[in-house]
């Protein structure tokens, strides 16, 4: 058998899952199963990959994702990971919607921890508020000003000429 013979065994998938099947009928301790024990062992194949746990690579890979994604699924991958995820910086605006559901999870009392907001509000370096459409302003406000910092733009929409009142340009002076 040659070694094209061979790889297609591996990357044809009906030659591949009759390989499996093979090696499977031999049993555990046949002399072929070993045989390719010790073959995988000579490739590493035991071992992690390198590069699997470099920050800079990571993070570079996950700029080309969804933020949300990142944050609730590639950070669980492992501790590698996780800290690559939380200290990733994305040039994305942290939008209008994410703080209408923030507000409305604030009225209706849900409870979201607040370690979550403050490993998931400073992946951005844009903010997006429209600050008509919050009910629980103060409670925003006071998130945003702990957790988001060196911001490369802030965006404040309002309705009008309306006069936002004292909390805002608080806010806002502290933001600036």
């Amino acid at each position: 058998m040659d070694f094209k013979q061979v790889m297609e065994c591996l990357e044809i998938t009906e030659k591949r899952q009759e390989l499996i099947a093979r090696f499977k009928n031999a049993g555990e301790n046949s002399r072929v199963v070993l045989l390719l024990q010790k073959a995988m062992m000579e490739l590493k194949m035991h071992k992690t990959p390198s590069g699997i746990h470099q920050k800079t690579i990571i993070q570079h890979t996950l700029r080309f994702g969804d933020v949300d994604e990142c944050f609730q699924k590639f950070r669980l991958v492992c501790k590698s990971w996780k800290d690559a995820v939380e200290t990733i910086r994305f040039n994305r605006y942290v939008g209008n919607t994410f703080f209408c559901n923030l507000d409305q999870k604030i009225t209706s009392q849900e409870i979201l921890p607040a370690s979550y907001l403050g490993k998931y509000l400073p992946l951005f370096r844009k903010l997006n508020m429209k600050i008509m459409d919050l009910e629980n302003k103060n409670k925003i406000f006071a998130l945003v000003l702990n957790n988001m910092k060196k911001l490369n733009a802030i965006k404040f929409v309002t309705e009008g000429g309306e006069d936002l009142g004292e909390q805002f340009d608080s806010f806002a002076f502290q933001m600036l």
